[in-house]
């Protein structure tokens, strides 16, 4: 028996299913990660992905490279937005974007891609807010509600808005200032002071 006769020709399935394979393994479409810093500045984040990667064909499994300088969203539109304090240990969801986004996050606009990047580890874009079981809410309110340390603003299904603080609260106006109600309007407090 010749040697050719003990060679097995290629499989054309076997061999489309590994580059599949390889393929997967080298994309990257959405993940979950975690904060390890956050510059408000800029509000870009540096990011660790919170599970292992298995490398090609063995059973060993890495860890990813650290994201760096990785744009975080933030609730806005018209000139309004809600700001959060995002801090090393929060959770989030890590986006890869189609093409590279190194142009459009020093510029803005519409621009020509410099590589021919394609979901990449460098362009990440994070939305922080996701829980794992361990680090869910607790005490969370199936209403509306702005929550920071022990202060909230609470709306109910009702619409009643109540506002708690463990601090100071302050109205600051530099036009007319407004308080109407159909009903009673209480005012208690150790002591009441209107300036005219």
């Amino acid at each position: 028996m010749s040697i050719q006769n003990l060679i097995k020709p290629p499989d054309l399935k076997e061999l489309l299913d590994r580059k599949r394979e390889k393929w997967f393994a080298d994309l990257n479409c959405v993940s979950i990660g975690k904060i390890e810093s956050f510059d408000s500045a800029t509000q870009t984040a540096t990011i660790s992905i919170s599970y292992l990667k298995q490398k090609l064909n063995t059973r060993e499994y890495i860890s990813f490279p650290v994201i760096l300088k990785c744009p975080c969203i933030v609730m806005n539109g018209g000139g309004a937005y809600i700001s959060f304090p995002i801090a090393a240990g929060d959770e989030c969801i890590v986006l890869f974007s189609d093409r590279e986004i190194d142009t459009w996050l020093e510029t803005g606009g519409v621009n020509q891609p410099r590589t021919n990047r394609t979901h990449d580890l460098t362009d990440a874009i994070a939305l922080v807010g996701i829980h794992s079981l361990p680090n869910v809410i607790t005490s969370y309110f199936s209403g509306f509600q702005l929550f920071y340390k022990s202060s909230k603003i609470t709306i109910d299904g009702s619409g009643n808005v109540t506002i708690n603080s463990a601090s100071n609260v302050s109205v600051v106006s530099t036009g007319t200032t407004s308080v109407t109600a159909t009903g009673a309007i209480t005012i208690t407090g150790s002591t009441v002071s209107i300036n005219p």
